[in-house]
């Protein structure tokens, strides 16, 4: 038998969105973002002598749920942060997942990022329609996907975009060998499918 070999490419980006929030939904991001960065410090403390992220999860996560109201998602992605982290921070993004705790829409004239920073409370921020939120939409428009978005120290947004790409490499001719029992075959055949030899 005959078969094409491929790769898949998981092709990644980041686009810094600008927001236009009001100054009152600036207080509550920038209140959101201050606990935030100081939980993940006080994680930072917590990691000692944890020799894997399992036996860190397990000794951090009750704690984190009795001392913030964050959501679980905001919870878990913090601990995988500080994990992979070097050390504490200034200030921190924190990532929210679509569609668990974050969503997109749009009005006649505003784009939004909705950010569901507590249970039973979401914040929409409106996103700036810049060059960057061009390219942002020619992406997504272009087969790129965001599940993620990211909401930044200095109360940005960061949307994380992928997309799986399959290669196929180009090759002359390709040989295909089927094995039997008693005997075996070969074909060989063209990059168009045209069969140019078998035995």
């Amino acid at each position: 038998f005959l078969t094409h070999i491929s790769m898949v490419r998981n092709m990644k980006r980041a686009i810094l969105l600008q927001t236009l929030c009001t100054k009152s939904k600036e207080r509550t991001l920038s209140e959101f973002s201050r606990k935030a960065t100081s939980e993940f410090n006080r994680l930072w403390d917590e990691r000692n002598f944890c020799l894997t992220f399992t036996d860190f999860h397990r000794k951090v996560y009750s704690t984190v749920k009795s001392n913030t109201s964050f959501n679980v998602q905001i919870i878990c992605d913090m601990e995988r942060a500080v994990w992979k982290s070097k050390g504490k921070a200034k200030g921190i993004t924190v990532k929210f997942n679509v569609p668990r705790n974050c969503k997109t829409f749009e009005t006649k004239s505003m784009f939004f990022i909705e950010l569901g920073i507590y249970p039973r409370k979401r914040i929409a921020i409106p996103i700036k329609k810049n060059r960057n939120f061009q390219r942002y939409s020619n992406l997504l428009n272009n087969g790129w996907t965001c599940k993620t978005y990211g909401l930044t120290p200095d109360l940005q947004i960061v949307a994380y975009l992928s997309k799986e790409e399959t290669e196929f490499p180009q090759r002359k001719n390709i040989l295909g060998v089927d094995v039997n029992s008693k005997c075996f075959a070969v074909s060989v055949i063209s990059p168009e499918g045209k069969i140019l030899h078998q035995d």
